[in-house]
């Protein structure tokens, strides 16, 4: 059997090393490489694999891809990439995720999937998390700007 370095790895059989393909890494030496579980990937010649970023997710069949979940979602491991809810929004954090939906504040709206909350035209008001204005009556002794 061949000594091998960090990341390669070699077979009773096998008159070199060879390099752990990406999806799979290789923490021994002297065994064939292993697949990343759910939720990792890692690049060809790993020793270990890398967990999969807040707010992206990887290809769960090969390992290799890390994709940032679409615009107006985030991520969480146990359902995925979720779109953000009715009432909330999910603009781009710095580093390019969210890892939950944000309310909408008094005063805004939003409909599910959304960057950023809507303000609330003259005549309407929206609660804490609105997910449509409300229409003012008149004589309900209530009144919107």
């Amino acid at each position: 059997m061949v000594e091998c370095g960090p990341g390669y790895y070699s077979l009773a059989a096998e008159d070199g090393c060879s390099i752990s393909p990406p999806g799979k890494y290789a923490a021994t030496t002297n065994a064939d490489p292993t697949d990343v579980p759910d939720g990792s990937f890692s690049h060809p010649g790993m020793t270990y694999p890398l967990l999969c970023p807040p707010g992206y997710r990887c290809e769960e069949i090969t390992g290799t891809h890390v994709t940032m979940c679409p615009p107006g979602s985030f991520y969480t491991a146990a359902d995925g990439c979720t779109i953000c809810d009715a009432g909330t929004y999910c603009p781009l954090a710095i580093g390019g995720y969210r890892t939950v939906g944000i309310d909408c504040p008094a005063g805004t709206y939003s409909n599910e999937g959304r960057l950023e909350c809507t303000v609330c035209d003259p005549g309407n008001s929206c609660a804490l998390k609105a997910t449509e204005p409300t229409v003012c009556t008149a004589g309900d002794g209530t009144y919107a700007d």
